[in-house]
């Protein structure tokens, strides 16, 4: 595990914004490439994911710590991982979706781009895998989302966070922002969990159908 602390932050933010966008745009350039090399590109994706998931949740366990995957980037992280070696079609409409939440993460790096220097490789190799897959899939695999899957994404998350209130507040953690890190329960005070839970499910919503009118103009105008 490493930080990425001995360069300028702004710098290691613009190069990691650039790597992203330039393999996004990799992915509709040379879709025949990916194509015919498909298992061979997702089974090198997948060592590099999964030295970052054993750098997350494996090697704290040597130290009696440990940390679980409930966030939205972490649970589609798993399953990213689990598509690259194994590579199941279903998965396809959960990890358009939720994994184009990666996006955030890459424009928006915990915050402030100056904790930059505070994050790890794990944060970094996982979140650009999320945020690139659902261009994969759009590119490469043909992928067509839609509206009807988009809503149905939307409301079971925002029903999975509501029943999942109770059990983070029993425990004490801070899984899905539902604690004192989320900043809009300092600028709302009258916000509770279960209404952040039913914001959060129109927020994400509302993305899911941008990125559906995006991939069906996208679609409209290469057939």
């Amino acid at each position: 595990m490493f930080r990425f602390d001995f360069a300028n932050p702004y710098l290691i933010y613009v190069v990691y914004n650039a790597l992203v966008i330039v393999t996004v745009l990799s992915f509709f350039r040379f879709k025949g490439f990916f194509q015919r090399n498909e298992t061979a590109v997702l089974r090198l994706s997948g060592v590099v994911l999964l030295y970052s998931q054993v750098v997350l949740y494996i090697l704290p366990l040597a130290d009696g710590r440990y940390t679980l995957p409930f966030f939205i980037c972490r649970i589609t992280t798993l399953l990213v991982l689990f598509y690259f070696f194994f590579g199941r079609r279903f998965l396809h409409a959960i990890l358009f979706f939720f994994g184009s939440t990666g996006l955030f993460a890459v424009w928006i790096p915990a915050g402030p781009i100056e904790n930059i220097a505070n994050l790890t490789e794990y944060y970094f190799i996982g979140h650009f895998f999320v945020a690139v897959f659902p261009f994969y899939l759009v590119a490469v695999k043909n992928y067509r989302p839609i509206r009807s899957t988009a809503i149905a994404m939307a409301i079971g998350f925002g029903v999975f966070l509501a029943a999942f209130i109770p059990w983070n507040e029993a425990m004490g953690w801070n899984y899905f922002f539902l604690s004192h890190r989320n900043p809009l329960f300092d600028l709302f005070s009258w916000m509770n969990y279960y209404v952040f839970a039913v914001l959060h499910a129109i927020g994400l919503l509302l993305w899911f159908l941008i990125l559906v009118k995006i991939a069906d103009a996208y679609y409209r105008r290469n057939s």
